[in-house]
This record gives C-alpha cells, sequence and structure tokens, in this order.
C-alpha cells in the first residue's frame, strides 16, 4: 500500500500480517507498529529516528572499550651452531631470516654460550635461515637455499614452512678465509670512500632482482684505504671489484684485483682454510684516451658512415694469445675526415681494431702502443678496402668485379681474376654473360651442392654425392635448382621426417613455404605422393608462386640490399618461374642497381 501524499510506496504485508495505525497487535516483533504518515509528520520522524540512532552510537563507543587485536601465531625454531669443529661461544654467530627474495635479512636472534640458539617465526610464514659469524676467526656463511646451478635461482620449494616448532636445526660453519688489502693511487697514497664487493665466480652472480644479492658488499673504505673481506669460503674464487665514482678529487677508473690490459676484468683470488691473505693491494688510476682519424686506402672516405664504423681497444693476454676487446669509442665526421675517441682505459699495452660492415673493408688495426695514466696518446688507423683493384681497371669495375666473387663464391678475387673479367667487359662481353659465367661455374655450383646438403639433408656432403651432380650438370641433364628439389623428395628425407606422409608434408610446407599445413592440405598432398610420388610434390611447391616469391625475396636482399616493390617481385617471380634460379640471379646481379652499389659496397677510389 503506499501513504497518501508521501510519495513512498511501502509494499504490501504478508497475508498473515496485519499493519495497524497505532495498536500493537499486529506488529511483527510486538514493538511499535509501523505507521503511515504523510507529508511533515513522516520528515520530522525521520529527523527524530535519526537523532536517536545517531545517540546511541556515541553512547555505545563510549561505553565498550576498542577491541584488542590478537598478536600473530608464532613457532621457535631451535638449533646449536658449530664454528668449524668448535660449538659458537655466546654471541658469536648472528641468526637471520629471508622472508622474500627481494627482501634483505633480518637478523632475529644470536647463539648463547653454549652454542644455542632459539628464534621466532610467524606461523604460516615461508622462510630462508642464515647464520653470519661475527666474532674472531673466519666461518664461511650458512644459506639454508643452494642456488641451482643451471639456472642461479631459489626455488619455491628451497623455502621452509613455518608449520609447527622446528627443533635439531644445526649448523655449522665450515672454517673459511680472509682476503684483505689497501686501496691506493699511483703515489701510494690511500684512497677514501671506495666502493668495494666481490663475486664467486665459482657459484653464481645474482643482483637481486627477484634472487638473493649474492655480491659480498663492504663498507666504502676510509682514511686508510682499507678493505677486508672476511668469512670468504675457502671453495671460492673471488672477483674483487672496486669502484670510487666522484668521491676523490681525482675521479679513478673503476679497477679489478689483477686486472691488466689484457684481463680487464682481473684474476679471480682465493683463500684457503684459515689463511688470512694480507697485502692485496689496489692500486686505482686515472684512464689514459687515444684519439686519432680513421683513414680509407684506395677508397673514397665520403662513402663511410661514422654510425657504421666499429672501434673496439685491445689489449693482449699471453695466457691465452689472444687480443681481447676491453673497451670502444666514438667515431664521428669532422669536416671530411673521419675521427674517433676511445673512453679511459686502464693504462697498458693496446692496439686499435676498426671494422666496417658489407664485407666493404678489411678489419684494420694499428700497432700496439703503450697508454699511461691520464694521458693522451694519438694513433691513426686506416681501412683497407675488401675490392681487389688492378691497375689499369675502372674503379666501377673493381669494384663490381668483388662484389660478383663476394656474392657467388664468398671470397675476394686475387688479382688476375680482376684482369681476366675485365677483359672480358672491355672487349664487349655484356655483364649478364658475366654474371652468367659466376652462376655456370663450377666453384658456385659445389657451393650449392654443399648448401643444398645442409639446408635440406643437415649433413656434410659427400665427396661421391657432389661429383655425381656436377657431372650431371656438365652434361646438362640437371639444373642447379634440382639438387635441392631431390633432396626434398629423397628417402633420406622422409624418413628424418618420420618416414610418413603427414610428416613429409609437413616438412616441405615448413622449408619451401615458412607455414604450417592444415589437415586438409596434409590429406590432399599426401594423397599426390602416394599416388604420384614425392617428387611430384616438390615439383608443385617449387613452381609456385608463393615459394618463387620468397626465393625472389631472399635474392633481392642479397643482390640489391632491400626488399621488393610489388611491380618488381611480379615481375622477377614471373621471370623465375619461366627461367629458373640460375638465369634469375644472373640478371639480377647485372643490373644497373647491383653495378652502382657494388661501388658503395666495396669503393675503389
Amino acid at each position: 500500500m503506499a501513504c497518501r501524499g508521501s510519495g513512498v510506496r511501502i509494499p504490501s504485508a504478508p497475508p498473515d500480517r496485519r499493519w495497524s495505525t497505532g495498536s500493537k497487535e499486529g506488529s511483527p516483533s510486538g514493538g511499535p507498529s509501523l505507521v503511515c504518515m504523510e507529508g511533515e509528520s513522516m520528515f520530522r520522524m525521520k529527523r527524530v529516528l535519526a537523532g536517536v540512532a545517531a545517540t546511541a552510537v556515541v553512547v555505545t563507543s563510549l561505553l565498550l572499550p576498542s577491541p584488542a587485536f590478537a598478536a600473530p601465531a608464532m613457532i621457535t625454531v631451535s638449533g646449536h651452531v658449530s664454528l668449524g669443529s668448535r660449538s659458537a661461544g655466546a654471541g658469536a654467530v648472528e641468526i637471520s631470516l629471508v622472508r622474500s627474495v627481494n627482501d634483505a635479512p633480518t637478523v632475529v636472534g644470536s647463539v648463547d654460550a653454549a652454542g644455542n640458539y632459539s628464534v621466532q617465526v610467524q606461523k604460516g610464514s615461508q622462510f630462508l635461515l642464515q647464520a653470519d659469524n661475527v666474532g674472531p676467526g673466519n666461518f664461511a656463511r650458512y644459506f639454508s637455499a643452494s642456488f641451482d646451478s643451471s639456472s642461479c635461482t631459489v626455488e619455491s620449494q628451497d623455502y621452509t614452512t613455518a608449520a609447527s616448532d622446528i627443533a635439531n636445526w644445526n649448523i655449522t660453519l665450515p672454517v673459511g678465509g680472509e682476503l684483505k688489502g689497501t686501496v691506493k693511487n699511483l703515489e701510494g697514497a690511500p684512497v677514501s670512500d671506495v666502493e668495494v664487493w666481490a663475486y664467486d665466480v665459482h657459484g653464481c652472480e645474482t643482483l637481486g632482482g627477484g634472487q638473493p644479492d649474492t655480491r659480498i658488499t663492504l663498507p666504502n673504505t676510509d682514511a686508510t684505504g682499507t678493505y677486508d673481506f672476511r668469512n670468504l669460503n675457502a671453495s671460492g674464487a673471488y672477483q674483487v671489484e672496486f669502484y670510487s665514482g666522484a668521491a676523490e678529487p681525482t675521479t679513478y677508473l673503476e679497477g679489478f684485483l689483477g686486472m691488466a690490459a689484457g684481463a680487464p676484468q682481473g684474476v679471480p683470488y682465493t683463500v684457503k682454510p684459515g689463511q688470512v691473505r694480507s697485502g692485496v693491494d689496489m692500486t686505482l688510476v686515472q684512464g689514459g684516451r687515444v684519439k686519432g682519424t680513421i683513414g680509407c686506402a684506395s677508397c673514397d672516405l665520403s662513402r663511410l658512415d661514422p654510425a657504421k664504423v666499429a672501434l673496439s681497444v685491445e689489449g693482449y693476454n699471453a695466457s691465452s694469445a689472444s687480443w681481447v676487446s676491453s673497451s670502444s669509442g666514438t667515431v664521428e665526421r669532422t669536416g671530411s675526415a673521419l675521427t674517433y675517441q676511445t673512453t679511459f682505459i686502464y693504462p697498458g699495452s693496446y692496439r686499435i681494431t676498426v671494422t666496417y660492415p658489407d664485407d666493404a673493408f678489411q678489419p684494420a688495426s694499428t700497432s700496439t702502443f703503450t697508454i699511461s695514466e691520464g694521458a693522451v696518446a694519438s694513433k691513426d688507423v686506416t681501412l683497407a678496402s675488401a675490392a681487389s683493384t688492378q691497375p689499369g681497371v675502372p674503379a666501377k669495375v673493381n669494384s663490381y668485379i668483388t662484389a660478383l666473387y663476394k656474392d657467388f663464391l664468398g671470397r675476394t678475387p686475387g688479382t688476375s681474376e680482376i684482369a681476366f673479367w675485365a677483359d672480358r667487359l672491355k672487349t664487349g662481353s655484356p655483364r649478364s654473360s658475366v654474371s652468367l659465367g659466376f652462376a655456370d661455374s663450377d666453384e658456385y655450383r659445389l657451393i650449392r651442392i654443399d648448401a643444398a646438403y645442409q639446408s635440406v639433408l643437415h649433413r656434410q656432403s659427400d665427396a661421391p654425392g657432389r661429383l655425381f651432380w656436377l657431372d650431371r650438370m656438365h652434361k646438362g641433364l640437371t639444373q642447379t635448382d634440382d639438387v635441392e628439389m631431390t633432396y626434398y623428395a629423397s628417402a633420406e628425407y622422409y624418413d628424418q621426417h618420420g618416414g610418413n606422409d603427414a610428416g613429409f608434408v609437413t616438412g616441405v610446407y615448413l622449408a619451401l613455404l615458412g607455414r604450417l599445413p592444415s589437415q586438409a592440405d596434409i590429406v590432399f598432398w599426401g594423397g599426390i605422393a602416394e599416388r604420384q610420388g614425392r617428387m611430384e610434390v616438390v615439383k608443385d611447391f617449387w613452381i609456385s608462386t608463393e615459394t618463387a616469391q620468397k626465393r625472389v625475396g631472399a635474392m633481392y636482399a642479397l643482390y640489391l640490399g632491400r626488399t621488393p616493390d610489388p611491380s618488381g617481385l611480379k615481375t622477377w617471380t614471373d621471370f623465375d618461374l619461366a627461367n629458373g634460379d640460375s638465369l634469375t640471379r644472373s640478371t639480377l646481379t647485372s643490373s644497373d642497381e647491383y653495378f652502382d652499389r657494388a661501388a658503395t659496397r666495396f669503393p675503389v677510389s
């Protein structure tokens, strides 16, 4: 029912309930009945009731005390700690909890005079237990979880769950060693405020990030420059690193114990059980720099892109008899010249090596030189073009013939080879004839035969197989492309893919189309293989537009250094399907675009 004029709708009561206008009889709870009031009477009643309710809340809050929060339930972890073969003395060992790999250890107790400990852990929590010697002597840390050697991680199962009291968690800290020394500068004065840390090169190296930090970090050096690594595990080998930042008036290079020009990361240091290895001093130095120009022999220097030049400062490592890269540098164009400057490097003997991509130049290195503290040395380096040159041959022809040798045969031509092909061009042979000579050469054919063995059958070629295919090519019975097709259809390829039609069809789809077949594709092409043979399947794939487009795209990338435009892709795909890969390759490599690009790739002045 509704109260007239109130705008409030009151739902009808169930049949066994009676609503009245003042009588307690019929009230559902026996208390005051619900009264239907109109207009102001209703709102006045609401204000009264709201005031009563507010007063009740205030009175209740004054009379009732605030609820007390229960302390979390705890369990006890206890045991005994030994230092080597004897019990730890009072306070000699601190017990810490690691509650997650992102949290620092929290010291929760220490051992008593008998070497016993007892600590409280919140019930239901997970934790790792750590014990550290803080008394005299050197004893390696105990940690309840060991890193997995392959992933260097602490797994969830390595944590202990505090379900109930744990007794007799006994710990032995093995006898360790100590490594200490003084950080000095070249004048022998101590260097203060140097950060010092160490890694065990036989263990895991992590910097937190979801795993415990395995660095052993010391407080920064004081005015005496002293560092002291105590409680080292005697089974470890430690790489020790020093970093001064800008703490001193002179900024020193980051350094490692035992570092040298050929060992920029230093050498690891070890300690024996009970050994105190002192006097292992570190000398921090100001870095030196090297700067100079990069020249270009027999080439146009303006063609070099400074962003593509890779520069490395290399020191000689006598133990490995090899040059080791220790730092890099920046290369920029200054006017018409290319100049470089290295980062700060540690004093020692070095060489500068410069490389340039795209086979355009041979890597070039300076002679060995020595850099002293704070010094700036000047060393120029000259790149030699990878293009072979022959006197009297035009520069672009030298570059073009070099490009053909690189792209078809994977090597640099000799001067006599340059002279031979240059003479062919000079006497009127078109570039298409020269490039076809490369595509039909025995050297290139054997390269393609070897590549087919590797890419299709995933093995080295055998001598009889190479000669068999080369002989067929000599007789005009097969083309270079036919080798790959035959291998795809071979019993060896079929067996490698499960020895069934489904595996064979899947393998061909992945190899030639770069995608998986549908079940309908497998059924269709498996039927063709069953009725007409596997070679029929391979041929149909090989001459498909989709496959030919992939081959043409790869040729564009190799020979022209770009992806084909839609018109070019269609033109050359049609050409490839009509004439085969060999003629397509030779035609592309005789084009003006290829000829002009060769001059950029293999510049000759």
